[in-house]
């Protein structure tokens, strides 16, 4: 489908969004809730910017359900649920067994569910137009969205492996240096990098950084480093610190 190659330039910032999670499992709420937001744009919203939230009165949301009941879709199934009264409270829409839709009032503005999301609809006029173009493009939107996400998780967990590797072979390889050389460290596990920190004499810390994919090839130079940076504190007639790029301080506006 057309609308994939669109949402893919967002790929990068799938990506980005579940490495930063610290909840594995929520890798799959993420991904939907950005590759969503593109079908969305291409359909439901379509008018969404310069206008109104919908706002149903009461029993006008009933009989909107009851115009969207008629709607038949051929890859997805439909279950209309309604109440004693025979009014209806919600339509699920399923692809196989799974509740993929439900269009359902949820508090004052939210009217539907799409992949445990909940949504706004917008524009009151282009309203059945656009959430039957919405509802009609999503089982083919869908379907190749789950081969996507197989293929995102398959390389998520790719990238998952490869820095538990490097982070177990980080602690050994500096351990074994450390110690050798006679030197207090910390290492603390960032998202891309390992940063090593080293006690100094008088005080000082010593930074650095050892990122993921390359840390091996920075490990002959460590203990180099850190003596250029003893004898640099030894010889020095003035006192010094260094520290990490200050990002609380207007560089544009500082004085050359």
């Amino acid at each position: 489908m057309a609308l994939w190659q669109n949402i893919f330039v967002k790929k990068q910032i799938v990506m980005k969004v579940s490495e930063l999670k610290k909840e594995r499992q929520s890798t799959e709420y993420e991904f939907w809730k950005i590759v969503l937001d593109t079908l969305l744009a291409q359909t439901l919203w379509k008018e969404k910017k310069n206008t109104n939230l919908v706002v149903f009165k009461k029993n006008e949301y009933s009989n909107f359900l009851e115009d969207c009941a008629t709607w038949e879709f051929p890859n997805m199934k439909k279950q209309v649920i309604r109440k004693p009264n025979k009014k209806i409270t919600e339509i699920q829409f399923l692809i196989g067994d799974i509740t993929v839709i439900t269009l359902k009032s949820y508090y004052a503005t939210y009217h539907i569910n799409i992949l445990n999301n909940w949504y706004s609809f917008y524009n009151r006029e282009t309203l059945y137009k656009r959430l039957y173009q919405f509802l009609q493009a999503f089982p083919s939107f869908y379907l190749e969205g789950v081969a996507e996400y197989r293929i995102f998780t398959q390389n998520i967990n790719k990238q998952y492996k490869m820095r538990q590797i490097a982070q177990d072979s980080i602690c050994v390889v500096i351990d074994k240096m450390m110690t050798e050389n006679g030197y207090l460290y910390h290492l603390k596990f960032q998202e891309n990098a390992c940063l090593l920190k080293v006690k100094m004499k008088k005080t000082k810390v010593l930074e650095i950084s050892l990122p993921y994919k390359t840390f091996t090839s920075r490990l002959g130079e460590i203990i180099e480093t850190i003596k250029l940076i003893e004898q640099t504190i030894e010889t020095s007639k003035i006192r010094f610190n260094l520290s990490g790029y200050g990002y609380y301080i207007d560089w544009k506006n500082a004085k050359k």
